[in-house]
């Protein structure tokens, strides 16, 4: 019937495709895609992943350790997922891509899913050695903050997609995620 299709088209709006509406009798019932959400579910619950210090050069293994942390999280029907800090062990874009792309395989890169947050290895890396340890200030002093925040803000789009700032840098910021409010604040 047409106006069930418009209903379901609306709350697609609102759900992205991870889950499958029907409309029976007035009631929302939904099919789990993937394990996300279970069904009849009201409360929202969060998922913290920190520091996954991605690496696709030097370690590229950690990236199979957060996809299976993201599944767990979405086996146990966790609402939203917010990663934390040291996404990548380095500023490159590489090893962001490779995070956004297993997002995107898992079917949970979408705003209202995942809020992330820079950490200081996204903006400047970390030293490799302990003589790099005697270096590490100086090649802070040199680093373009503000690049690599944009580029790490251009690569995870989506995520950053209606949330609010106070300037013109995209953190701190504020997500609006249904009556829950997230703040992302770049130490």
């Amino acid at each position: 019937n047409t106006s069930m299709r418009k209903q379901k088209d609306i709350l697609h709006r609102f759900n992205p495709p991870i889950f499958e509406e029907q409309i029976l009798n007035g009631t929302v019932e939904r099919e789990i895609i993937g394990g996300y959400r279970r069904a009849g579910t009201s409360s929202f619950t969060i998922a913290h992943i920190a520091d996954p210090h991605i690496d696709m050069a030097m370690h590229p293994e950690r990236l199979s350790s957060l996809r299976e942390l993201l599944v767990r999280a979405i086996r146990n029907g966790v609402s939203h997922i917010v990663i934390s800090g040291d996404i990548a062990s380095v500023p490159e874009v590489s090893s962001w891509i490779a995070v956004r792309t297993l997002l995107q395989g898992l079917g949970i890169y979408h705003k209202a899913r995942v809020s992330i947050v820079i950490g200081n290895h996204d903006v400047f890396g970390g030293p490799n050695s302990t003589f790099e340890t005697f270096r590490f200030q100086r090649k802070c002093q040199r680093t373009n903050v503000e690049k690599n925040i944009r580029q790490f803000e251009s690569v995870f789009a989506e995520l950053f997609r209606g949330t609010l700032h106070p300037s013109d840098s995209p953190f701190p910021y504020v997500k609006v995620v249904g009556s829950h409010v997230f703040v992302g604040i770049n130490s």
